[in-house]
């Protein structure tokens, strides 16, 4: 991730170009970012069970966000 720019703002960052969308609770990655993003599992459950997974973005992905933003 970009020095300076918090995983907040990158979530949104993302989501105004159209690469991803919040489901629920959960960021997931569309159509237009799936070329760039990966999920992984993190070990981790939650309390019902379920895996909790998470969602990687390449640094392919930077030129396709606002520039002023993630300077």
């Amino acid at each position: 991730m970009m020095g300076g720019v918090s995983g907040r703002k990158m979530n949104l960052l993302l989501a105004e170009a159209g690469l991803q969308a919040k489901r629920g609770d959960d960021w997931e990655a569309l159509e237009a970012g799936q070329a760039f993003a990966r999920i992984y599992d993190t070990g981790k459950k939650h309390g019902s069970g379920v895996l909790i997974q998470q969602v990687k973005w390449a640094s392919s992905v930077l030129p396709l966000l606002t520039r002023e933003e993630v300077a």
